[in-house]
């Protein structure tokens, strides 16, 4: 009973590719499929760089007042943070700039 009923799910198969007939989008480009995922990425993409350039504000205004507060000793300990944190934050910013430049090679 097993061996029949793989071999009538194989002549299946083997139907379905024979009768089935390609259908090819006419432009793929204004597909729902497509344009949602350009938006949704597009749309992240402004979202991580408003709230990484919120994060690196937020952070680095702390760093400051730390910087500034400290004892003399760990002025450049802190100095480092505050170097590393606007490091990052230019970085985080230019990975939304990436994705927008990769969507305008896609027409996004």
């Amino acid at each position: 009973m097993k061996k029949r009923t793989l071999y009538i799910l194989h002549i299946a198969f083997i139907a379905t590719l024979i009768f089935t007939f390609p259908a090819f989008a006419g432009s793929l480009e204004s597909t729902q499929l497509v344009t949602g995922t350009k938006n949704l990425l597009r749309d992240v993409a402004a979202v991580l760089t408003g709230l990484v350039a919120l994060a690196t504000a937020a952070i680095s205004a702390k760093n400051i007042v730390t910087w500034q507060t400290a004892a003399d000793e760990e002025k450049p300990k802190h100095k480092k943070a505050l170097i590393q944190t606007l490091e990052l934050g230019i970085l985080g910013t230019c990975i939304g700039g990436v994705i927008t430049a990769v969507l305008s090679y896609y027409g996004g």
